[in-house]
């Protein structure tokens, strides 16, 4: 079993739109995803990283990772992601992408509210992510799950087995992943993976008082209904996790064996083992 690491950073006023970009690329890099290849402005502003994260040595065992911040007229700002199947340096152009994922049209972050925006970069083999928090604007989850147990029908010849998470909202937080376009799907279908858990994963054990820890998130198909597509470790589990918070730990054996939880839970929750 392998713990998760996860590292704090801040970005402080005085901020800029450019400054807040470098510290998301940072955390990003923090989180296991390497420098970006690709550090670019689009011509309408926006201030583009590109990673190239590679899973395997299979055809399709590499995929890239490009997150940019807007460059809009507001003081507010979106950040916005999307996956690729191969990607050009030169003219910061991929192919198959996935559709792009932002939280609906709302800002995320805002650089002249004088509030610190805080970066928690989560690095794991399965999953790797970064968690952009700033008072008055809630949490925003970025990044990638590659579950361990891959399934043996899934041909990585053929269909990448990355995918980016696309929710960020409540409890449906780390919720959803998006995949890359339909051709690199084995469903030909783009869509979203999900995972299996249970809405009476609410409360404490009443005999141990502990919460009880479901081990290995086994990912699901809703956007087409066909079955499971894997499943994680036993580092990814779910929590019955009715009113605790983001961070939260859960002890197995205090000390040595750990979980955090990565949602502000309502019900059962995703949790990664940290010690």
């Amino acid at each position: 079993m392998t713990a998760a690491t996860i590292t704090q950073a801040s970005y402080n006023p005085p901020q800029t739109i450019a400054g807040f970009a470098s510290a998301l690329a940072a955390a990003l890099t923090t989180a296991g995803m390497g420098s970006p290849i690709d550090t670019w402005t689009a011509s309408n502003g926006d201030l583009h990283n590109t990673f190239q994260i590679t899973g395997s040595s299979a055809a399709k065992g590499t995929i890239f990772f490009d997150i940019w911040v807007t460059n809009n007229t507001s003081y507010q700002r979106q950040t916005i992601s999307a996956i690729y199947d191969t990607w050009n340096t030169s003219t910061h152009v991929g192919t198959n992408a996935s559709a792009a994922y932002s939280y609906s049209s709302l800002t995320q972050i805002s650089i002249t509210n004088n509030q610190p925006i805080v970066l928690t970069s989560i690095n794991h083999p399965e999953l790797k992510i970064v968690v952009v928090t700033q008072s008055g604007f809630g949490s925003y989850h970025f990044g990638l799950i590659r579950p361990l147990n891959i399934p043996s029908w899934w041909n990585e010849a053929v269909y990448p087995y990355f995918f980016m998470v696309n929710t960020t909202s409540g409890s449906s937080i780390l919720s959803a992943f998006t995949t890359l376009a339909a051709a690199l799907t084995p469903w030909n279908s783009a869509g979203y993976l999900s995972y299996m858990k249970d809405s009476s994963f609410l409360n404490p054990n009443p005999v141990t008082g502990k919460r009880s820890e479901l081990p290995g998130l086994i990912m699901t198909t809703p956007s087409t209904n066909t079955g499971d597509a894997g499943k994680t470790s036993n580092d990814l589990v779910i929590v019955s996790a009715a009113s605790c918070n983001m961070w939260d730990t859960f002890p197995v054996t205090p000390g040595v064996e750990e979980y955090t939880l990565l949602i502000p839970a309502t019900s059962s929750a995703f949790a990664i083992r940290s010690i």
